[in-house]
């Protein structure tokens, strides 16, 4: 079980994917006197800009520039700023999206493996190394940024609509075996956010929330120690009353939300 009621504060937050969008907002959410952040992603020139401003705001901030995807790197790192630092709350942020293509075309399978690579084994690799640690120390909380296409099926972006449900069914299941060790678990299910992401999408994005915003509503509900954070509340609706459905019966209604996205280098 986990733990109930409010968490502590945390003194140490790890972030990854903190470069930009959701992970810099909430770096700049977490900064403060007194909180240590440990910040990480792949765009080093970024992320030091992320720091500065973290700084700036008063917290006590330490880089890592590495990829998610590397297994033995981030344990490494993890473990080494684990070690210096006990790791109250870690964020498993870092993602990247995928979709079938914009002429209806299936989606590559380059393409899907790169995005499962990044946001599932990305995040297994940023939370795993923390467990035991935590386990040791009698508590922690781990938070894992899904999406609400976690919620459904969505047939324009596959890999993405799976990888992010199987990295909330994979969080969830880690806070069922650790919850009577303290561990507290938070699965994120946000909608469109305005980011790097979301500017690559090419068709409707309703109810689209700025990263400040989401930061805010995140943070809020990690404070509470919430098991889960959906929003915006009118898009969770609308996916509940989709899963009543039949398949067939859904068709229509997903043409309202027919996007794609534009691919680049991240994947």
């Amino acid at each position: 079980m986990q733990p109930e009621g409010r968490p502590p504060s945390p003194r140490t937050v790890l972030i990854t994917g903190a470069s930009r969008g959701i992970g810099a907002a909430l770096a700049t959410s977490y900064a403060e006197a007194g909180r240590i952040l440990l910040l990480m992603a792949r765009d080093g020139q970024k992320l030091d800009a992320v720091a500065a401003e973290c700084r700036a705001l008063g917290a006590a901030v330490e880089t890592a520039t590495v990829d998610v995807r590397d297994r033995a790197a981030m344990a490494g790192c993890i473990r080494r700023l684990d070690a210096a630092n006990s790791v109250d709350l870690v964020i498993a942020n870092a993602g990247v999206p995928g979709s079938i293509g914009a002429d209806g075309s299936p989606e590559p399978p380059d393409l899907a493996q790169a995005v499962f690579d990044v946001n599932l084994t990305g995040a297994v690799n940023t939370i795993s190394p923390l467990i035991e640690p935590m386990r040791r120390r009698g508590g922690g909380h781990i938070a894992a940024i899904c999406s609400l296409a976690a919620l459904y099926p969505f047939p324009n972006t596959p890999s993405y609509s799976a990888s992010k449900a199987a990295l909330a069914t994979w969080v969830r299941a880690v806070g069922i075996a650790h919850g009577d060790d303290g561990i507290r678990i938070t699965v994120v299910f946000p909608g469109f956010i305005e980011t790097d992401m979301s500017a690559r999408v090419i068709g409707p994005r309703p109810m689209i929330q700025s990263a400040a915003m989401a930061a805010v509503r995140i943070r809020r509900g990690l404070d509470r120690g919430r098991k889960t954070i959906a929003f915006p509340i009118l898009l969770r609706w609308g996916i509940a009353f989709l899963k009543l459905l039949p398949y067939d019966w859904t068709k229509p209604l997903l043409r309202l939300s027919n996007y794609t996205v534009r691919s680049n280098n991240d994947c």
